[in-house]
Protein backbone atom coordinates (compact mmCIF):
# COMPACT_ATOMS: atom_id res chain seq x y z
CA UNK A 1 0.00 0.00 0.00
CA UNK A 2 1.46 3.35 -0.99
CA UNK A 3 -0.62 5.36 1.49
CA UNK A 4 1.20 6.33 4.68
CA UNK A 5 -2.00 7.21 6.55
CA UNK A 6 -5.48 5.69 6.43
CA UNK A 7 -7.50 7.36 3.67
CA UNK A 8 -10.76 9.14 4.36
CA UNK A 9 -13.67 10.28 2.28
CA UNK A 10 -12.48 13.88 2.27
CA UNK A 11 -9.46 12.79 0.22
CA UNK A 12 -11.56 10.92 -2.34
CA UNK A 13 -12.49 12.05 -5.85
CA UNK A 14 -15.20 10.19 -7.78
CA UNK A 15 -15.68 10.68 -11.53
CA UNK A 16 -18.54 9.30 -13.59
CA UNK A 17 -18.55 9.37 -17.38
CA UNK A 18 -20.44 7.61 -20.13
CA UNK A 19 -18.98 4.45 -21.65
CA UNK A 20 -19.22 3.49 -25.31
CA UNK A 21 -18.91 -0.28 -25.63
CA UNK A 22 -17.63 -1.62 -28.96
CA UNK A 23 -18.95 0.95 -31.37
CA UNK A 24 -18.53 -0.19 -35.00
CA UNK A 25 -17.05 2.20 -37.53
CA UNK A 26 -19.13 3.21 -40.52
CA UNK A 27 -15.98 3.08 -42.69
CA UNK A 28 -15.22 -0.23 -44.37
CA UNK A 29 -11.75 -1.66 -44.83
CA UNK A 30 -9.36 -0.99 -46.48
CA UNK A 31 -8.90 2.49 -44.97
CA UNK A 32 -6.69 4.53 -42.64
CA UNK A 33 -9.32 6.78 -41.03
CA UNK A 34 -12.31 5.23 -39.25
CA UNK A 35 -15.20 7.33 -37.96
CA UNK A 36 -17.90 6.38 -35.47
CA UNK A 37 -20.84 8.67 -36.29
CA UNK A 38 -23.40 7.19 -33.87
CA UNK A 39 -21.95 9.62 -31.34
CA UNK A 40 -24.38 12.31 -32.49
CA UNK A 41 -23.20 15.09 -30.17
CA UNK A 42 -19.73 16.45 -29.71
CA UNK A 43 -17.94 14.55 -26.98
CA UNK A 44 -14.87 14.96 -24.82
CA UNK A 45 -12.93 11.72 -24.58
CA UNK A 46 -11.68 11.04 -21.07
CA UNK A 47 -8.76 9.00 -19.76
CA UNK A 48 -10.18 6.35 -17.46
CA UNK A 49 -7.20 5.67 -15.24
CA UNK A 50 -6.69 9.02 -13.57
CA UNK A 51 -3.00 8.52 -14.39
CA UNK A 52 -2.99 10.13 -17.82
CA UNK A 53 -4.56 13.56 -18.23
CA UNK A 54 -5.70 12.73 -21.76
CA UNK A 55 -6.41 9.39 -23.45
CA UNK A 56 -3.44 7.78 -25.11
CA UNK A 57 -3.43 5.47 -28.11
CA UNK A 58 -3.03 2.31 -26.06
CA UNK A 59 -4.00 -1.19 -27.18
CA UNK A 60 -3.71 -4.51 -25.40
CA UNK A 61 -3.20 -8.23 -25.78
CA UNK A 62 -3.46 -10.57 -22.81
CA UNK A 63 -0.59 -12.64 -21.50
CA UNK A 64 -2.35 -15.76 -20.24
CA UNK A 65 0.80 -17.12 -18.61
CA UNK A 66 1.17 -14.58 -15.80
CA UNK A 67 -2.03 -12.52 -16.01
CA UNK A 68 -0.25 -9.39 -17.21
CA UNK A 69 -1.12 -7.46 -20.34
CA UNK A 70 1.24 -6.66 -23.16
CA UNK A 71 0.37 -3.27 -24.59
CA UNK A 72 1.71 -0.64 -26.94
CA UNK A 73 1.54 3.07 -26.24
CA UNK A 74 1.98 5.68 -28.97
CA UNK A 75 4.24 8.58 -27.99
CA UNK A 76 6.72 10.71 -29.88
CA UNK A 77 5.71 9.32 -33.26
CA UNK A 78 6.42 5.69 -32.41
CA UNK A 79 5.03 2.73 -30.48
CA UNK A 80 6.62 1.52 -27.25
CA UNK A 81 6.08 -2.05 -26.06
CA UNK A 82 5.22 -2.35 -22.36
CA UNK A 83 3.87 -4.89 -19.91
CA UNK A 84 1.43 -3.98 -17.19
CA UNK A 85 -2.08 -4.10 -15.81
CA UNK A 86 -5.23 -3.54 -17.86
CA UNK A 87 -6.13 -0.61 -15.61
CA UNK A 88 -3.49 1.32 -17.56
CA UNK A 89 -5.65 1.32 -20.67
CA UNK A 90 -7.39 4.46 -21.86
CA UNK A 91 -9.41 3.06 -24.69
CA UNK A 92 -9.64 -0.23 -26.55
CA UNK A 93 -9.49 -0.73 -30.31
CA UNK A 94 -10.48 -4.05 -31.87
CA UNK A 95 -10.35 -5.61 -35.32
CA UNK A 96 -13.57 -7.49 -36.04
CA UNK A 97 -13.05 -10.41 -38.38
CA UNK A 98 -15.78 -12.99 -39.09
CA UNK A 99 -17.72 -11.75 -36.07
CA UNK A 100 -14.80 -12.09 -33.63
CA UNK A 101 -13.29 -9.03 -31.92
CA UNK A 102 -9.52 -9.16 -31.40
CA UNK A 103 -7.59 -6.40 -29.55
CA UNK A 104 -5.31 -4.64 -31.99
CA UNK A 105 -1.66 -5.55 -31.82
CA UNK A 106 -0.07 -2.10 -31.69
CA UNK A 107 3.25 -3.44 -32.89
CA UNK A 108 1.67 -4.49 -36.17
CA UNK A 109 -1.08 -1.89 -36.63
CA UNK A 110 0.00 1.65 -35.79
CA UNK A 111 -3.04 3.47 -34.39
CA UNK A 112 -1.83 7.05 -34.18
CA UNK A 113 -4.79 8.85 -32.59
CA UNK A 114 -8.33 8.75 -31.29
CA UNK A 115 -10.01 12.16 -31.43
CA UNK A 116 -13.45 13.69 -31.15
CA UNK A 117 -14.90 15.96 -33.83
CA UNK A 118 -18.12 17.91 -34.23
CA UNK A 119 -20.24 14.83 -34.92
CA UNK A 120 -18.07 11.75 -34.48
CA UNK A 121 -15.06 10.04 -32.99
CA UNK A 122 -12.19 9.26 -35.35
CA UNK A 123 -9.50 6.57 -35.16
CA UNK A 124 -6.49 7.06 -37.45
CA UNK A 125 -3.96 4.39 -38.43
CA UNK A 126 -0.52 4.91 -39.91
CA UNK A 127 -1.04 2.29 -42.59
CA UNK A 128 -4.13 0.99 -44.36
CA UNK A 129 -6.08 -1.71 -42.53
CA UNK A 130 -6.85 -4.32 -45.17
CA UNK A 131 -9.96 -6.46 -45.50
CA UNK A 132 -7.79 -9.49 -44.77
CA UNK A 133 -7.01 -8.03 -41.33
CA UNK A 134 -10.48 -6.85 -40.39
CA UNK A 135 -14.03 -6.63 -41.68
CA UNK A 136 -14.55 -3.62 -39.40
CA UNK A 137 -12.81 -1.57 -36.74
CA UNK A 138 -14.45 -1.46 -33.31
CA UNK A 139 -13.66 0.90 -30.43
CA UNK A 140 -14.58 1.25 -26.74
CA UNK A 141 -13.93 4.49 -24.88
CA UNK A 142 -14.98 6.72 -22.01
CA UNK A 143 -16.45 10.13 -22.78
CA UNK A 144 -18.50 13.08 -21.64
CA UNK A 145 -21.30 14.55 -23.72
CA UNK A 146 -20.42 18.23 -24.12
CA UNK A 147 -23.92 19.39 -25.05
CA UNK A 148 -25.66 17.65 -22.13
CA UNK A 149 -23.11 16.19 -19.70
CA UNK A 150 -23.85 14.24 -16.59
CA UNK A 151 -21.99 15.81 -13.65
CA UNK A 152 -18.50 14.37 -13.42
CA UNK A 153 -18.08 14.64 -9.65
CA UNK A 154 -20.46 14.12 -6.76
CA UNK A 155 -20.66 14.67 -3.03
CA UNK A 156 -20.36 10.98 -2.12
CA UNK A 157 -21.08 9.64 1.37
CA UNK A 158 -20.23 5.97 0.82
CA UNK A 159 -18.49 3.97 -1.88
CA UNK A 160 -18.79 0.19 -1.59
CA UNK A 161 -17.20 -2.04 -4.25
CA UNK A 162 -17.95 -5.72 -3.74
CA UNK A 163 -16.13 -8.58 -5.41
CA UNK A 164 -18.82 -11.23 -5.66
CA UNK A 165 -18.37 -14.97 -5.26
CA UNK A 166 -15.99 -17.23 -7.11
CA UNK A 167 -16.72 -20.76 -6.07
CA UNK A 168 -14.68 -23.96 -6.32
CA UNK A 169 -16.00 -27.37 -7.25
CA UNK A 170 -14.36 -30.69 -6.38
CA UNK A 171 -14.17 -33.50 -8.93
CA UNK A 172 -13.26 -37.01 -7.78
CA UNK A 173 -11.41 -38.96 -10.46
CA UNK A 174 -10.35 -42.57 -10.84
CA UNK A 175 -7.28 -43.62 -8.92
CA UNK A 176 -8.16 -41.49 -5.90
CA UNK A 177 -7.22 -38.24 -7.63
CA UNK A 178 -9.19 -35.16 -6.60
CA UNK A 179 -9.33 -32.06 -8.78
CA UNK A 180 -10.44 -28.60 -7.73
CA UNK A 181 -12.02 -26.47 -10.39
CA UNK A 182 -12.36 -22.69 -10.11
CA UNK A 183 -15.71 -21.37 -11.28
CA UNK A 184 -16.12 -18.12 -13.24
CA UNK A 185 -16.27 -15.03 -11.05
CA UNK A 186 -19.67 -13.42 -10.56
CA UNK A 187 -20.38 -9.83 -11.54
CA UNK A 188 -18.72 -7.10 -9.50
CA UNK A 189 -21.21 -4.86 -7.70
CA UNK A 190 -20.61 -1.23 -6.73
CA UNK A 191 -22.85 0.88 -4.50
CA UNK A 192 -22.72 4.67 -4.13
CA UNK A 193 -24.52 6.77 -1.55
CA UNK A 194 -24.48 10.52 -2.13
CA UNK A 195 -26.22 13.79 -1.47
CA UNK A 196 -28.67 14.31 -4.30
CA UNK A 197 -27.92 17.50 -6.22
CA UNK A 198 -29.45 16.65 -9.60
CA UNK A 199 -30.52 13.90 -11.97
CA UNK A 200 -27.03 12.97 -13.17
CA UNK A 201 -26.71 9.48 -11.72
CA UNK A 202 -30.46 8.91 -11.97
CA UNK A 203 -30.14 9.20 -15.75
CA UNK A 204 -28.03 6.02 -15.77
CA UNK A 205 -31.09 4.18 -14.45
CA UNK A 206 -34.04 6.19 -15.75
CA UNK A 207 -32.87 7.20 -19.21
CA UNK A 208 -30.93 9.97 -20.91
CA UNK A 209 -31.17 13.53 -19.64
CA UNK A 210 -33.19 15.82 -21.90
CA UNK A 211 -32.79 19.61 -22.02
CA UNK A 212 -35.94 21.59 -22.75
CA UNK A 213 -37.35 25.08 -22.17
CA UNK A 214 -40.65 25.34 -20.29
CA UNK A 215 -42.22 28.76 -19.66
CA UNK A 216 -38.83 30.45 -20.09
CA UNK A 217 -37.27 27.97 -17.64
CA UNK A 218 -34.40 25.67 -18.61
CA UNK A 219 -35.41 22.15 -17.57
CA UNK A 220 -33.31 18.97 -17.53
CA UNK A 221 -35.43 15.86 -17.10
CA UNK A 222 -34.95 12.11 -17.21
CA UNK A 223 -37.45 9.26 -17.25
CA UNK A 224 -38.91 6.35 -19.16
CA UNK A 225 -35.93 4.05 -18.87
CA UNK A 226 -35.08 4.22 -22.58
CA UNK A 227 -31.72 5.00 -24.19
CA UNK A 228 -29.69 4.13 -21.11
CA UNK A 229 -25.93 4.42 -21.45
CA UNK A 230 -23.47 2.33 -19.50
CA UNK A 231 -20.94 4.35 -17.55
CA UNK A 232 -17.35 4.35 -16.34
CA UNK A 233 -16.54 5.12 -12.71
CA UNK A 234 -13.12 6.16 -11.43
CA UNK A 235 -12.41 6.70 -7.72
CA UNK A 236 -9.05 8.13 -6.64
CA UNK A 237 -8.03 8.36 -2.96
CA UNK A 238 -5.09 10.55 -1.98
CA UNK A 239 -2.73 10.04 0.94
CA UNK A 240 -3.64 12.75 3.49
CA UNK A 241 0.03 13.04 4.49
CA UNK A 242 1.48 12.88 0.99
CA UNK A 243 -0.78 14.01 -1.85
CA UNK A 244 1.51 12.33 -4.39
CA UNK A 245 0.46 8.87 -3.21
CA UNK A 246 -2.86 7.60 -4.53
CA UNK A 247 -4.93 4.46 -4.78
CA UNK A 248 -7.79 4.06 -7.20
CA UNK A 249 -10.65 1.96 -8.46
CA UNK A 250 -11.76 1.71 -12.09
CA UNK A 251 -15.04 0.25 -13.26
CA UNK A 252 -15.76 0.44 -16.98
CA UNK A 253 -18.87 -0.65 -18.86
CA UNK A 254 -21.01 -0.43 -15.70
CA UNK A 255 -24.79 -0.77 -15.83
CA UNK A 256 -27.04 0.69 -13.12
CA UNK A 257 -29.19 -1.93 -11.40
CA UNK A 258 -30.91 -0.08 -8.53
CA UNK A 259 -31.79 3.47 -7.54
CA UNK A 260 -33.16 4.51 -4.13
CA UNK A 261 -33.81 7.99 -2.75
CA UNK A 262 -34.72 9.20 0.71
CA UNK A 263 -35.09 12.48 2.56
CA UNK A 264 -36.35 13.04 6.10
CA UNK A 265 -37.96 16.22 7.37
CA UNK A 266 -34.74 17.19 9.15
CA UNK A 267 -32.20 15.46 6.90
CA UNK A 268 -30.50 16.06 3.56
CA UNK A 269 -31.91 14.37 0.49
CA UNK A 270 -29.85 11.34 -0.44
CA UNK A 271 -29.78 8.71 -3.14
CA UNK A 272 -28.17 5.30 -3.42
CA UNK A 273 -27.20 3.83 -6.78
CA UNK A 274 -25.93 0.31 -7.49
CA UNK A 275 -23.93 -0.74 -10.54
CA UNK A 276 -22.68 -4.05 -11.87
CA UNK A 277 -19.84 -4.82 -14.27
CA UNK A 278 -17.93 -7.85 -15.47
CA UNK A 279 -14.86 -8.81 -13.38
CA UNK A 280 -12.57 -7.96 -16.31
CA UNK A 281 -13.98 -4.42 -16.29
CA UNK A 282 -12.99 -3.80 -12.66
CA UNK A 283 -9.47 -2.93 -11.52
CA UNK A 284 -7.69 -1.42 -8.54
CA UNK A 285 -4.42 0.48 -8.83
CA UNK A 286 -1.96 2.52 -6.79
CA UNK A 287 0.58 5.04 -8.00
CA UNK A 288 2.86 7.85 -6.91
CA UNK A 289 2.92 11.07 -8.93
CA UNK A 290 6.19 12.79 -9.71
Amino acid sequence: MVLASPPSGENTTLLVYKWKEKEVSSVSTPATVFTFPSTSAKVTIKGSTGINTVPTATVFTEDATNGLWTYWTYTGGDWTLKTGHRSQRDYDVYFRKNGVDVPVNGDAASITSLTNGATNVTVTTAQSVTSDEADAVVVSYQYQDVTNPIPATYCVKDFNPKQNGRDYSTINCLGGVTKKRRQPQDLTEVSLSLYKTGSGLASLMLGQRMSTTENSLSVISTGGGNYIDNCAITVVVKDPDNQKNKIGFIMTNCGATALDSKGGADADYEESVSFKCDPEDYAEFEYTSA
